[in-house]
């Protein structure tokens, strides 16, 4: 609201209702008085009525005494007559009486009526009395002493009838007055009524201009706002790019060193200092990107379904070598009235928990590490989860946690020289979790640890994760453990798989314990007064432990060497911290599968790759990095030369810059594929390798035509990753791809994606993909609803959910066309893709069926 409006509203507004309630109050008041007033009018008949009928009856008696005079006889009825006259008479002489009892100068003559009443009546009945002896003179002295009496008692109801009119004619000017003031309130308050309209029309008219200006001046100060978020944004992305650039030259040749074993330790040494110093940089500007795109609205949320325990134990995975550096007790605990399976944005949960817990692992010497879930309520299929991050570390001191959520703010500088940290982590962490509809605090005290908590709202999937019924008719599980924490958590998750569970914390004790006669499985960790070896021998001695599995954890600095597990008759080797899927999958016999299954590093094939890039130091790097992959290396530095290479030359894959002079790699990239389309020359794989970063830049690299997006910088390890892939994909023969997956018809499945997420148990495998298949229909169609709606938000939501699940499954073809429809705008266009889309389902479908990873009628088999 205005200034000038706000003011005019706060002085205005109580004044008229103010003006308003006093009026009708006074109007209320007169109304009530002309009420009280027209009673006494009323009141006032009512007397001069009873005066009236008193004065009639009177009369009457007198008019019946004479003539019972005259004729010296009572017969004919006139006695009576009298008797009811003089009965009538004193009922309203009683009434009278009765309606004059609140006026003191009325009262005072009715009781002189009375009074003359009585004396005339006690002579009335003594003339009765004494009729029969009197003469006709007699009779007539009588009758005329009666006047005398008669006149007495008329003047007096003449004086009440004067006092009366007199009482009635002030009651009747009062009445009047009142209407007159009703009438006088009336007209005034139509007369303000009519001012406040006609100022209520001025002022709204007047308002109405300067809102009008106030809200220009509002719009073009949010211009303003949003200009310089936009040129933030931009600011932080150009920095950000011409910081990742040299930064990728930097970090790729420190990984390149840190492959050369050449190096002595002091050589070694520093190579490291200069790969985590880039690190460490790096980190600083992804957290810079991160709160930026926050602050401006660009960061996207995805509301897909996840398994909440699968990115605890992800999330907790990624500090298990440097807690078991520590010997950290590393847990993750969850509430049994938390659903196994939520809908929400895994990823955007896992960057507060990596935040989180990675702060507590860093500032905790010794102790523990927990991360505890709970469920906080909710409504509508909506919940509210609450997640606990509880470390035994220092503790912060009250005064200082004000600052842990202010960008760059952090506590105990001391400390914070020794672990390093931007101050960001945090600051993010509340920017995400408020996007996620909670709230995130800090309880701490000094020397007692801290415990980071927030929550967030989620859907419940309503689905059940499958597999613990599987566990449930296999015995006890005998854990050795001496650390209270990792036992808890251990015996909490296999109670929850359907087992038993014997905790014993000490060698003494396991000599001690009976035999358990339903003995399943021995897992071995730490206890207090004896090494793994002497607690393998010990078991191995007992009857019930016979062919009984054995299986170890061990921190990986800890960790025997293989032949040394096999000689002392364990099974496997887990990793401390515990992590329960593994555990789980050595229960169940899902073990990982085994390395010959997979790719090996370093055993790409050799392919001649174009890399399209300007920078000298990054060519250089490229060049080193694909040399130590064996691969043969093509070098232009525009995306013009790049263009001219792939059509001159046989090219296996293009490393494409987006940044490039004359021709940047985009237009590059969207030229190759339409010489590719024209000619009708093999499709070869495009991978952008760039430093733009930014909501969006990935979309607009697929939308020209690009394949894959790798981000600068990037080392050895996911460069070969990359390579592996595509090279594999267009090289892939019918013998080649995991074991348990056959070819696919061409572009309709990834083989190793699809691989990559199938667990070799068929029945988990089918609920898998059926799973997916369901899912992408959905996002079908949500696309549908939202093209006839003509709701442009809603299909790009549905789109890019539909484009991670099918590439995250491998469903290839259909995530090319969700990420085509994702990004196209033409109405037409859109209509096309969704009938491609439904098509492609179903094609999809048949492939799997063929393939026997989902149930159903095998179309070749139908054809025969």
């Amino acid at each position: 609201m205005p200034p000038t409006e706000a003011v005019y509203s706060r002085i205005s507004v109580p004044l008229i209702t103010a003006i308003i309630v006093a009026l009708c109050w006074l109007l209320y008041w007169q109304t009530d008085e002309l009420r009280g007033r027209q009673r006494w009018i009323e009141h006032s008949y009512e007397v001069k009525l009873e005066v009236e009928e008193l004065d009639r009856s009177f009369r009457e008696l007198e008019g019946v005494q004479r003539a019972i005079w005259l004729t010296g006889k009572t017969g004919n009825g006139l006695q009576d007559r009298a008797s009811q006259l003089h009965v009538k008479l004193e009922e309203h002489e009683l009434k009278l009486r009765q309606l004059v009892a609140d006026n003191a100068a009325q009262g005072l003559l009715v009781e002189e009526l009375s009074r003359l009443l009585d004396i005339r009546m006690s002579i009335m009945s003594r003339n009765a009395d004494e009729l029969a002896g009197l003469d006709e003179q007699d009779r007539t002295d009588r009758i005329m002493s009666g006047v005398l009496a008669a006149n007495a008692v008329e003047g007096q109801l003449e004086k009440i009838r004067v006092s009366e009119q007199r009482l009635l004619d002030e009651r009747a000017k009062g009445v009047a007055d009142g209407n007159k003031r009703v009438l006088t309130l009336a007209f005034g308050g139509s007369l303000l009524a009519v001012f406040v309209m006609l100022l209520t029309v001025y002022r709204d008219r007047k308002n109405r201009q300067v809102r009008d200006r106030y809200l220009a001046r509002l719009a073009e100060a949010r211009d303003t706002a949003l200009d310089a978020v936009q040129a933030t944004s931009t600011f932080v992305a150009t920095v950000s790019h011409e910081i990742r650039t040299p930064m990728n030259g930097v970090l790729g040749a420190a990984d390149l060193l840190r492959q050369d074993t050449r190096l002595d330790r002091r050589q070694r040494e520093l190579v490291e200092t200069i790969h985590y110093s880039g690190e460490a940089l790096l980190d600083l500007v992804n957290d810079i990107l991160d709160l930026s795109k926050l602050q401006a609205g660009k960061m996207d949320f995805a509301t897909e379904e996840f398994s909440l325990s699968h990115v605890l134990e992800e999330s907790m995975a990624l500090f298990a070598d440097a807690a078991g550096r520590k010997q950290l007790e590393l847990a993750h605990r969850i509430a049994p009235e938390v659903p196994h399976k939520l809908k929400g944005d895994p990823m955007r949960l896992r960057q507060v928990l990596l935040n989180l817990v990675g702060n507590a692992v860093k500032f905790t010497e010794r102790g523990s590490v927990v991360v505890d879930v709970s469920c906080r309520g909710g409504d509508d299929n909506r919940l509210v989860l609450r997640f606990r991050v509880s470390d035994t570390g220092p503790g912060i001191p009250a005064e200082e946690q004000g600052r842990l959520f202010v960008p760059f703010g952090q506590v105990n500088a001391a400390i914070n020289r020794r672990h390093s940290g931007t101050g960001l982590g945090l600051a993010i962490s509340m920017e995400i979790v408020q996007r996620l509809g909670g709230t995130i605090g800090v309880e701490s005290k000094p020397g007692t640890g801290a415990t980071f908590w927030f929550t967030a709202r989620f859907e419940d999937a309503g689905v059940m994760e499958k597999g613990a019924e599987r566990l449930c008719g296999g015995g006890t599980l005998l854990l050795l453990e001496g650390r209270d924490l990792t036992a808890g958590t251990i015996e909490q998750h296999v109670l929850g798989w359907g087992m038993k569970v014997r905790i014993v914390a000490d060698l003494k004790s396991l000599e001690t314990l009976p035999e358990i006669p339903d003995l399943a499985v021995v897992l071995i960790g730490r206890v207090t007064d004896a090494s793994w070896r002497e607690l393998m021998a010990r078991i191995s001695t007992r009857r019930d432990a016979r062919d009984i599995p054995r299986f170890l954890l061990s921190a990986p600095h800890e960790a025997p060497e293989e032949h040394e597990i096999a000689a002392n008759g364990v099974q496997a080797c887990l990793r401390f911290p515990f992590r329960p899927s593994d555990l789980y999958n050595l229960l169940a016999d899902e073990r990982p599968e085994p390395a010959a299954h997979k790719q090996q590093e370093g055993a790409l094939p050799h392919a001649r790759i174009l890399l399209v890039e300007d920078n000298q130091i990054n060519q250089r790097v490229f060049s080193r990095q694909l040399e130590m992959l064996g691969m043969d290396m093509i070098v232009r530095d525009d995306g013009q030369k790049g263009v001219d290479a792939r059509i001159a030359g046989d090219i296996d894959l293009i490393l494409m810059d987006c940044q490039l002079p004359t021709m940047d790699g985009f237009e590059a990239t969207r030229r190759i594929r339409s010489w590719e389309a024209k000619t009708g020359a093999l499709r070869v794989p495009i991978i952008a390798v760039t430093a733009h970063v930014m909501s969006g830049d990935a979309e607009a690299c697929f939308q020209a035509g690009m394949d894959d997006y790798l981000p600068k910088p990037f080392d050895l390890v996911k460069l070969r990753r990359k390579l592996g892939q595509w090279l594999q994909r267009a090289n892939e023969t019918a013998s080649e791809g995991p074991a348990w997956v056959k070819p696919a018809p061409p572009r309709t499945l990834d083989s190793q994606q699809l691989g990559e997420c199938l667990t070799g148990n068929e029945e988990l495998d089918h609920d898998l993909i059926g799973a997916a298949l369901e899912e992408t229909g959905r996002r079908h169609d949500e696309m549908t609803k939202a093209f006839h709606e003509a709701n442009d938000r809603l299909w790009k939501a549905a789109a890019h959910q539909g484009v991670g699940t099918a590439a995250t499954m491998g469903f290839a073809e259909l995530a090319e066309h969700f990420r085509k429809a994702e990004m196209e705008k033409d109405g037409n266009q859109r209509e096309l893709l969704l009938e491609r889309l439904g098509a492609l389902i179903e094609k999809t479908r048949q492939s799997l069926i063929v393939l026997g990873l989902l149930e159903g009628e095998n179309p070749a088999l139908l054809d025969r």
